[in-house]
């Protein structure tokens, strides 16, 4: 097996163990109210074990109102740069069509998975890097990064108190 198809192999692997560990998680938490999202902001001590405990339990509690805030700003994203949606079409099909399992034939020659794997990561990281998505797309990722992170510091809450509470929640609404 080459170095190529062995890429190909590890590649699939950790995208269906991360596909994995996504389907398992627990996304059945509702979204807390928004105006408790934004009630009680305190500087945390500067102690990075607490640091790391505020915005790990702050991160988990309000996940749901956090992917509701990803999701509007690629919803902006989108409305503002249009030409993203066609690049990002663009690259899905070419991803879908190269993953098929029907033999791609050019000129009489064959094309195997390999090149095609190969051909399909130098489109997706060129086209929108020409088409200045890329940069866009960064841009809009590392300000709503930034906001959830700030947030998740600066948000004082009781979570560990609320543990149960939050049990009763999800199998009392969903």
């Amino acid at each position: 097996m080459g170095s190529g198809e062995d890429l190909f192999v590890k590649v699939r692997l950790w995208s269906n163990e991360v596909a994995q560990e996504l389907m398992n998680r627990e996304w059945r938490i509702p979204p807390r109210p928004w105006s408790e999202l934004f009630e009680k902001f305190t500087i945390p001590k500067r102690d990075a074990r607490t640091i790391g405990s505020r915005m790990y339990l702050n991160l988990n509690y309000y996940q749901t109102n956090y992917v509701v805030m990803v999701a509007f700003t690629i919803i902006f994203f989108i409305l503002r740069h249009r030409w993203s949606l066609f690049v990002v079409g663009t690259i899905i099909a070419g991803w879908v069509f190269a993953t098929s399992m029907k033999p791609v034939i050019i000129s009489g020659r064959k094309i195997r998975r390999k090149e095609k794997f190969y051909f399909m990561c130098v489109v997706t990281i060129v086209l929108p890097a020409v088409t200045g998505v890329t940069k866009a797309f960064f841009t809009y990722f590392l300000v709503i990064t930034s906001i959830i992170c700030l947030h998740a510091l600066f948000r004082h809450t009781n979570v560990r108190h609320k543990v149960t509470d939050i049990r009763q929640q999800v199998n009392d609404n969903w």
